[in-house]
């Protein structure tokens, strides 16, 4: 590995801010960070799929919720998502039926709903996840579209089942019940996997679940099944949360004191902004404390029907 060259971060730093050629690019970038959609890039989910080098990038489903997250190793954990995928596969009904997995990440459902005999269709905006799906799966139909932006048209009463795994957090509430409404076949089955509010004290992500009960009762929709397992979500928030504090938060003080040290001048370019680093990870490890989690949310596994 290189060392650090501190001189030469300088020089490529004074280039970049100084120069006209410079100036134009830095002017360009600011310019496009705005038009950039994030969920058609998510640098977080690239992260997460390289650290477990698995398609599936959601939250798994632990038997004992009494595990700790010293208690977790990396294959116990994929062994739990896996765990988390079946439970969905298994509430999916018509074999060889058409399933939308909407907001499907990776692609961690789609080799396991081909497995059981149906025929999956991918729908993700974010276009890394499409290469790597249509890599994978070349002959797989995938969408490149949010799902409130899919085609309601061309897939008309096309689905015997739409599933949404974590993904219903990020959807619009009306928009998206509007878009199930069109596309999900007569007597089709429409599956949720995902956390639900109950109170605002951490954060805002995430729909009510007041709401959303109000809202699907209110357009005819049949619960059949309502599984509250946020018990056995939170060993998955414990592991990260180990990890945050006892590696990610070390190694961040760590580089920040390096750079201090081999390239003070650097350093002092970039201080108040490497000072926020350290709030801004602590206020992303109390969103997945397991205990603050479970105060303030729930996870649920919903099975809905057309009344």
């Amino acid at each position: 590995m290189a060392s650090f060259n501190g001189k030469a971060a300088r020089r490529s730093i004074l280039r970049r801010v100084l120069t006209p050629s410079g100036l134009i690019e830095l002017r360009r970038r600011r310019k496009s960070r705005g038009r950039r959609k994030r969920v058609e890039d998510d640098p977080e989910l690239k992260l997460y799929a390289r650290m477990l080098d698995k398609e599936y990038l959601h939250l798994g489903y632990f038997d004992d919720p009494t595990l700790t997250g010293e208690d977790i190793s990396f294959g116990a954990l994929m062994a739990a998502q896996a765990r988390y995928g079946a439970m969905i596969v298994e509430r999916v009904r018509s074999a060889g039926g058409l399933v939308l997995d909407g907001g499907c990440g990776m692609g961690g459902l789609l080799a396991p709903l081909q497995e059981a005999g149906h025929r999956p269709v991918a729908l993700t905006p974010d276009r890394s996840q499409i290469a790597h799906i249509s890599s994978k799966f070349p002959d797989l139909p995938v969408e490149h579209s949010t799902f409130e932006g899919l085609d309601t048209t061309r897939y008309a009463r096309a689905f015997d089942t739409i599933i949404n795994s974590e993904s219903w957090q990020y959807i619009d509430l009306d928009a998206g019940l509007a878009v199930v409404d069109r596309v999900l076949a007569p007597g089709g089955r429409w599956v949720i996997c995902d956390f639900f509010r109950e109170t605002d004290k951490i954060d805002r992500a995430g729909h009510k679940l007041e709401v959303f009960r109000a809202k699907t009762a209110a357009a005819g929709w049949r619960l059949i099944e309502d599984n509250d397992i946020t018990p056995n979500i939170l060993p998955t928030l414990a592991f990260a949360h180990m990890l945050g504090r006892r590696l990610i938060a070390p190694l961040v003080d760590y580089g920040i004191e390096k750079l201090q040290l081999k390239a003070p001048g650097v350093h002092y370019v970039f201080e108040e902004i490497l000072a926020q680093a350290g709030p801004r990870l602590e206020r992303q490890l109390e969103v997945v404390e397991p205990q603050k989690f479970a105060a303030n949310k729930t996870y649920r596994l919903f099975v809905l029907e057309r009344g």
